[in-house]
């Protein structure tokens, strides 16, 4: 997919202190889950307008959706607290909740999703100064 995005942007790491990138963009799984301490602030990776900012997207607790442009939206869910309200415009780095595990998670973290055109695409390719690292669990020994 990536290969065919012409139109490139810059994202901004969303978490300004995370301990690892404990799920990546597989399967059914639609973006990455960073572990971090809960109540860790969460950033917008780009500026746009908040187009959702609540509870209703069933296993995301609480979700904030930023529209970027007419094709790009970045998702950030399983917060504990919204620091932005739905209509608000962010700009890129500013605070727009804290991290949680509400919904459908199995401790702290943020899923932290990328659309393009409304399909998810992996975000990885797209962090430019400070990346995120992948980290690849084991999952096969119950772990």
């Amino acid at each position: 997919v990536n290969s065919k995005i012409e139109e490139q942007t810059d994202f901004k790491l969303p978490l300004g202190d995370y301990r690892r990138v404990s799920r990546g963009f597989q399967g059914r799984h639609r973006g990455v889950d960073v572990s971090a301490w809960k109540g860790t602030p969460i950033y917008a990776a780009e500026s746009g307008w908040v187009t959702y900012s609540g509870r209703k997207f069933h296993g995301y607790g609480k979700l904030v959706i930023i529209e970027h442009s007419k094709n790009w939206a970045t998702f950030y869910a399983h917060m504990s607290k919204f620091a932005v309200k739905e209509g608000a415009w962010i700009k890129k780095g500013e605070l727009i909740g804290y991290v949680g595990n509400t919904g459908r998670s199995r401790g702290a973290h943020l899923h932290f999703e990328v659309r393009y055109k409304r399909m998810p695409i992996d975000p990885l390719p797209y962090f430019k100064d400070n990346s995120l690292r992948f980290v690849q669990l084991d999952t096969h020994h119950g772990h």
